[in-house]
């Protein structure tokens, strides 16, 4: 019977053991992705992907793999975003969520990604896209939206009032809360003004919120359209505070006085023709494609690849990522020299023409019509300097570095190398090129073999600084175009994109969400950046961490009976924890009968090691009064007086005297709750009246 058994075990390992080796051998890019069914989100509103439902990637036990959402396209995750930005393909429910910003337009969105998945023997890269459709859903909580009218250019509105947004909910069992979301979180809007009598991006009760008197004020002095938006977030909470629903709406601002949108028209002063040599790849400059807007700034303008390179083409790439497919890319790259055409690898001795169609999208979705950049490719000349090498070069901030034949870029010539001559003629904005220590129009390719051709970084915060050469023997003229990479250090501090402070009442204690405070860090991950309050601490006022959740270090917090959750007194706290909602501001000073301005110094710093450390800064919270003390007794008051039988005594202050911190001792109202009697019942005890 034992060696049954070791006989069944061997088989069964053996069995499993194959599986592993099958399912292994068969993994590749093809299959890799076993479902990807798209994202369908009600407008206004969040969803989860389901891992069965809508995106299944297979994962063999022991290999990693990781997606990764792309920021290379201009054009994805306009209406809404997927968070995170990077998640296991293997996640669970409730991971990855896409939340729809409540635009009506565009009604479709898609994401586009990266699946890398590592195994022991290989690394596979497979990009992919996610397609969002947008299902136009009556929101729940925001039951009435209606414009918001300015009557003229630089003109204000009327206020957000119930004639504008109304609020449904069940107010004995739920709470309301609302607020205009930052430039940031709100995608940039509104786009042509601001808004007045802001809350400050506090989430405030949606009653006060339209008795606030928020108004839009128009402040475009340049050609603008006769809409903006204005982003907005409510949410409802039960008494408690575990959210119920969110939900993210836009109110329309027409200007009366204002102009329809224009749609974007490709530049006249462009050729919209690019002559590259064969296997040369060539910047796309702003003389060969450019397009302008009257009310889109030029950098912001999109073009769109409607019409792709076919087959055996070239392509259209971003020097940031060559490997990555391209779909759009903003203006502003084309300025930047960041993107180029990379003529087929396929040797031809005909001339060879190519067309891509393009259209332009401003700021506001409108698009142009169609139009196409010509692409000739001429066939090498067998006597021209040829680049064959150019992988680029790559480099810290701040770094200098040589161009090398041997590593990065190699030049031959048939007939007459020592005659080649290589210049810089665009780009270098961010460092420089010296030769031998020293600034020269030109190098040789025999001072690019000895490396002394090196590269500067000016230090910038910068991802690239392209250059293009132009190579010479004295016959040919060839251009390319050399990509330069930077990989950034972590040396500057985070910075406070949102600072707004408080307004609140005496005693209260209210949220710090991230739209009042918030930092970003172009080197670190922005969840992990740190606040850290400045000694001396504020005596008016503290900063607390509150969460449903029991923590992990119980003994250091204090539970809250009535409220349902547990909270702790904090020096620092996280980006995340903003994001969370779980700092809170509590005013603790003394009563006061004006404004207190109470102002709360604090440091950012990232996660390097060691961190690197911002200024002061200062968030500010006004306090207003409330009233809430009863008037007390005059110091000296008898609350005794002797009386004249049957004679008119007045009421001295030395006899009744109250006074009040908030109010003026001679609006103090006394109210008689009971006449005046005698101890002896048959003994009248007079009448208090008014006399002059």
């Amino acid at each position: 019977m034992a060696r049954l058994s070791t006989i069944l075990s061997a088989v069964l390992a053996a069995w499993l053991c194959c599986v592993a080796v099958c399912q292994r051998a068969g993994t590749n890019r093809d299959n890799l992705i076993l479902t990807n069914a798209g994202i369908k989100v009600p407008f206004g509103r969040s969803v989860f992907l389901d891992p069965a439902r809508d995106l299944r990637i297979r994962v063999v036990p022991g290999d990693r793999c990781i997606v990764t959402v792309l920021q290379n396209d201009p054009l994805s995750q306009r209406p809404g975003r997927l968070m995170p930005n990077s998640f296991p393909c293997d996640f669970g429910q409730n991971e990855v969520q896409y939340s729809h910003f409540g635009a009506r337009s565009p009604s479709r969105d898609h994401i586009r990604l990266q699946l890398r998945y590592d195994s022991q023997t290989e690394t596979i890269i497979v990009p992919f896209v996610i397609e969002v459709e947008v299902q136009f859903i009556q929101l729940e909580i925001v039951t009435r939206n209606l414009p918001l009218n300015v009557p003229n250019v630089m003109g204000t509105s009327g206020p957000i009032d119930r004639g504008v947004i109304q609020f449904t909910y069940d107010r004995g069992n739920e709470v309301c809360k609302v607020t205009v979301l930052s430039s940031n979180g709100g995608r940039g809007l509104p786009r042509y003004g601001v808004i007045e009598n802001n809350i400050n991006g506090s989430m405030i009760d949606c009653d006060q919120f339209l008795q606030a008197n928020i108004r839009y004020r128009h402040t475009s002095k340049t050609n603008s359209p006769n809409r903006d938006y204005i982003p907005m977030v409510a949410e409802l909470t039960d008494t408690e505070g575990n959210l119920l629903k969110r939900e993210y709406f836009q109110v329309m601002v027409r200007v009366r006085e204002g102009e329809d949108n224009t749609a974007p028209q490709p530049s006249f002063a462009s050729m919209f023709i690019l002559e590259v040599n064969q296997f040369v790849m060539t910047a796309i400059t702003p003389d060969i494609l450019a397009a302008e807007d009257l009310e889109t700034d030029a950098d912001e303008l999109i073009f769109n690849i409607t019409g792709q390179l076919g087959f055996n083409e070239g392509e259209i790439v971003s020097t940031d990522d060559r490997n990555l497919p391209l779909s759009s890319f903003y203006q502003r790259d084309i300025r930047d020299l960041k993107i180029a055409y990379k003529p087929p690898a396929i040797d031809s001795n005909q001339q060879r023409i190519f067309q891509v169609e393009f259209e332009v999208v401003d700021a506001e979705g409108l698009t142009s019509d169609p139009f196409n950049l010509m692409i000739v490719v001429n066939p090498m000349n067998t006597l021209a300097p040829v680049v064959t090498r150019n992988t680029g070069q790559l480099l810290y901030e701040g770094q200098s570095r040589p161009l090398l034949s041997s590593l990065n870029l190699e030049i031959s010539d048939e007939d007459n190398l020592r005659d080649v001559r290589v210049s810089p003629i665009a780009g270098l904005r961010h460092g420089e090129l010296l030769i031998r220590g020293q600034r020269r129009k030109f190098f040789t390719v025999a001072e690019l073999d000895a490396g002394v051709v090196v590269y500067s970084h000016d230090g910038s915060d910068t991802y690239s600084d392209n250059i293009i050469f132009r190579m010479t023997d004295g016959e040919s003229d060839v251009e390319f175009l050399f990509p330069i990479y930077i990989i950034p250090t972590d040396d500057e501090p985070p910075i406070l994109n949102a600072n707004t402070g408080l307004t609140i009442n005496k005693g209260q204690t209210v949220e710090i969400s991230a739209y009042v405070l918030s930092a970003t860090d172009i080197d670190s991950d922005d969840s992990s950046i740190k606040f850290t309050l400045e000694t001396p601490y504020s005596s008016q006022g503290e900063v607390v961490l509150r969460q449903f959740e029991v923590p992990e270090d119980v003994e250091n917090w204090r539970f809250l009976d009535d409220q349902g959750l547990y909270e702790k007194t904090v020096t620092m706290w996280t980006q995340e924890d903003l994001y969370e909602g779980r700092v809170y501001y509590r005013h603790i000073g003394a009563h006061s009968t004006s404004v207190v301005m109470d102002s709360i110094d604090f440091r950012v710093s990232d996660n390097n090691d060691p961190p690197n450390l911002s200024r002061v800064y200062s968030f500010i919270v006004k306090i207003m009064p409330v009233d809430d003390i009863a008037p007390t007794l005059y110091d000296g008051a008898t609350l005794a007086m002797t009386v004249d039988e049957f004679e008119l005594t007045a009421f001295k202050k030395k006899f009744l005297r109250y006074t009040d911190l908030d109010s003026d001792d001679r609006d103090l109202k006394y109210t008689i709750i009971l006449s005046p009697f005698d101890v002896d019942e048959e003994i009248d005890g007079g009448q208090i009246v008014l006399f002059e």
